[in-house]
C-alpha cells in the first residue's frame, strides 16, 4: 500500500511501515493546503494513497464536515501501537475504513461516504 503521513506522525512510523513492504511519502503539492482536511483527503484519493495520522482533529473533521475519504485512514491515537499490530490483526485494510491504533488494540470504523456530517449537529434552541 501507499500511505502520505502527514506531520504529526513520528518517522518511525514510515520507517515500520516500510519494512513491511509498505511505500510512504511526508509530502504533499505546494498548491495543496496541508491544514485543509477537505483538500488533503481530495488529493490523496486522486493520488491513490492512504493516510497515517496522529493528528485528532483530522479524525474529527471527517466525521463533522462528512468528508467522503474512499481510502484508508489509520489514526494512532497513541505512540506506544506499534503500526505493524494494524496489520497484524487486518492483513488487508479496506478503502472505506479508519483504524485506530491505541496502546493495546486496533478499533475498526466506517468513514463517511456521502458527503454529509455523520455526527449529530447540535440544534439551535435559541
Amino acid at each position: 500500500m501507499r500511505f502520505y503521513l502527514d506531520p504529526s506522525v513520528d518517522a518511525a512510523v514510515g520507517q515500520r511501515l516500510t519494512q513491511l513492504g509498505h511505500h510512504t511519502q511526508s509530502t504533499h503539492p505546494d498548491d495543496v493546503d496541508a491544514s485543509s482536511t477537505p483538500e488533503l483527503c481530495l488529493w490523496m484519493s486522486k493520488s491513490g494513497l492512504q493516510w497515517v495520522t496522529a493528528e485528532r482533529s483530522n479524525i474529527d473533521a471527517i466525521y463533522d464536515q462528512g468528508i467522503a475519504f474512499h481510502g484508508t485512514v489509520v489514526f494512532i491515537q497513541s505512540p506506544e501501537g506499534d503500526i505493524a499490530d494494524v496489520f497484524q490483526r487486518y492483513p488487508t485494510l479496506k478503502s472505506g475504513r479508519l483504524y485506530t491504533l491505541t496502546a493495546r488494540k486496533t478499533k475498526v470504523r466506517q468513514l463517511p461516504t456521502n458527503n454529509k456530517p455523520s455526527r449529530p449537529t447540535p440544534k439551535n434552541t435559541g
